[in-house]
This record gives C-alpha cells, sequence and structure tokens, in this order.
C-alpha cells in the first residue's frame, strides 16, 4: 500500500520520473537550485561557478531515494519521512546533505 501511495500520490514526482517527464523533472531541479541559493548562497555559486547542476546530483539522490548514498538504516528511516511527508522532505535532505559538507564542496 505505501508503495502504490508514494508511486500514484497526486502531483508526486515518482511517476514523473518513471515517465521522464524532463519539464516536471527540471523544474524540480530548478526549484531546488533556488533554495540553494536561499540557504546557502556561496555553496549556490560555487556550484555554477564550477558547472555542477542540480541534475548531476539530485537524479540519483532522488530516484534511489538516497539508498545508494546511506546506509540502509538511515535510507529506510528518509523512507519512512518520506512517505509521511511527502516531496519536500526530499528537498530539505538534499539541502541537508549540501550544507553539511558545505566545507568540502567549496574546496572542489
Amino acid at each position: 500500500v505505501g508503495m502504490g501511495n508514494m508511486l500514484y500520490r497526486s502531483g508526486s514526482f515518482f511517476p514523473e520520473f518513471l515517465r521522464m517527464d524532463l519539464d516536471s523533472i527540471r523544474l524540480r531541479w530548478r526549484v531546488f537550485e533556488v533554495l540553494l541559493d536561499q540557504e546557502c548562497c556561496d555553496l549556490a555559486y560555487h556550484f555554477q561557478h564550477v558547472g555542477l547542476s542540480a541534475d548531476m546530483y539530485l537524479t540519483d539522490w532522488w530516484f534511489t531515494l538516497f539508498a545508494k548514498d546511506f546506509p540502509i538504516e538511515v535510507a529506510s528511516k528518509v523512507w519512512d519521512c518520506f512517505l509521511l511527508e511527502g516531496e519536500p522532505f526530499l528537498f530539505r535532505v538534499a539541502l541537508g546533505i549540501c550544507l553539511t559538507l558545505k566545507d568540502k564542496l567549496l574546496t572542489m
């Protein structure tokens, strides 16, 4: 039931990802870039300067719900929160990763 709700929830990004609805996906990448700029403009500027666009990391993170990047214990908590809170939670996790790794990312 949870998987069905996740896949077919109104406005959910999963059906759009699975259909490869590029307009919708690009919009979400752009929203994230704006959020990153609001939360940490120096990191957003650095990403632009080195040519690192949101699609280069968000696609993998969101399509796998962070399963490739976190231990299963952490990823399963992300999944639980995603099922409870929906898509905005994925934006918060991605922002959290960027902000946590900010110092390292700025040296790239």
